[in-house]
């Protein structure tokens, strides 16, 4: 009995540690989809010198947020809405702004962030506006 129980609990110990490798395994997942974001989002601002309509979502029609064209940012961002929440604001012209913030598996109360601004770090709580752009909350 005493040999059960000590191998139940090497068992747990295990499966604690791939339950915390696996979410920073997923964190590193995200960081990498959030900054091949930011590099296609100043593709798309490149080409077309603006950023489409204000969005409050990451679907928004015409916003480059939808972009389904050459940058494939709507598809980077459907792939990342399937694997956590993901908030994304932009303001129009003549502003041109955006943010985009992802949660992270890890811990659920982190977010990364990244915005117009080439900004790219973790944050306490998620986007929720271009008011908020990621070195200001």
């Amino acid at each position: 009995m005493v040999v059960i129980a000590l191998v139940g609990m090497l068992a747990l110990i295990v499966l604690a540690a791939l339950s915390s490798a696996k979410g920073r395994g997923d964190d590193a997942g995200i960081q990498s989809t959030m900054k091949n974001l930011q590099t296609q989002s100043g593709l798309y601002y490149s080409q077309n010198g603006n950023v489409g309509v204000t969005s409050g979502d990451c679907v928004t029609a015409g916003s480059m947020f939808a972009d389904a064209t050459t940058y494939g940012l709507s598809k980077l961002l459907t792939g990342l809405r399937a694997k956590t929440t993901v908030a994304c604001f932009s303001t129009a012209a003549p502003s041109n702004i955006w943010i985009i913030s992802a949660q992270l598996k890890s811990d659920p109360t982190k977010y990364w962030c990244i915005d117009h601004g080439g900004i790219s770090r973790q944050r306490t709580q998620p986007a929720t506006s271009t008011l908020t752009m990621c070195d200001a909350y």
